[in-house]
């Protein structure tokens, strides 16, 4: 392009969002080049921009100008997000449409929670570096027992749902997590765990060897329609937490005694 040429930008409309962040407006504009004698024509909703032989690089300065690239509250969260992000999605964050802010939010408190001492969490690593040395643990009491397969259950499903608990060697101690599911009297989490159970392995119980776990459930498709859609349901049906889970574990520590020794 050999001449100077307008960058102009004409006002399409503007749109509204509120949420838990405030009210917010944004808009909309459409870019075009038109030759210096446009510039005559500018009229209401109509704005020329800057003169400049190279057009692209303008219309990105331009836009950034004129809009300042204002982000909007989320309707949901409040999270401010990107404008294109809002017409997309209807005005809530990526984290709110997928349905895992709840998640998000949980795992920052924990790893914020982790940055500080913890008795649970140090009870947890010593229980943890000890079924290291005896995967049996058959050096653990009953107590320690039960809270170390159900704090591995419940990790495993937040972190990976119940394919990943009985993919891993977490999968070895389903009994052990079901019967302390059981005295800690967590049935909604029980009925759950079972159900998953029986969705994967059918009628039998869940092997203790890794390899065999692994083989049945490879064969899985053939015991219910869809099941990785059910297993789904079933994860996030695990993830309401219908029995406070947590707080009946950290009530048990203190009951059995469990927490005592890790205290500061």
């Amino acid at each position: 392009m050999g001449f100077n040429m307008l960058i102009c930008a004409r006002k399409i409309g503007t749109s509204a969002y509120s949420g838990k962040g405030g009210d917010a407006s944004v808009t909309t504009w459409t870019f075009f080049l038109a030759p210096p004698a446009f510039a005559g024509g500018v009229g209401e909703g109509l704005l020329v921009l800057e003169i400049n032989p190279r057009a692209p690089p303008c219309i990105a300065r331009a836009w950034k100008r004129e809009t300042g690239m204002q982000k909007l509250p989320c309707h949901d969260c409040g999270a401010l997000i990107l404008p294109i992000t809002a017409e997309s999605t209807g005005g809530i964050c990526m984290a709110c449409k997928q349905g895992i802010r709840q998640n998000l939010e949980r795992s920052r408190a924990y790893y914020k929670a982790r940055a500080e001492y913890d008795p649970a969490d140090a009870l947890w690593k010593s229980l943890v570096d000890r079924s290291i040395e005896d995967p049996l643990l058959t050096t653990l009491s009953d107590a320690e027992r039960t809270y170390f397969t159900i704090c591995l259950l419940d990790g495993e499903v937040y972190n990976g749902g119940f394919d990943q608990f009985f993919s891993n060697s977490s999968g070895s101690y389903y009994a052990d997590a079901a019967s302390g599911l059981e005295e800690l009297g967590a049935l909604n989490a029980l009925r759950i765990l079972r159900k998953a159970a029986e969705t994967i392995f059918g009628g039998d119980a869940p092997p203790q060897d890794r390899v065999t776990r692994w083989d049945m459930m490879k064969r899985r498709e053939g015991r219910r329609p869809n099941p990785e859609s059910y297993l789904d349901a079933l994860d996030k049906e695990y993830w309401q937490d219908p029995d406070d889970l947590g707080d009946r574990l950290q009530a048990y520590a203190d009951r059995t005694g469990l927490i005592e020794p890790f205290k500061r």
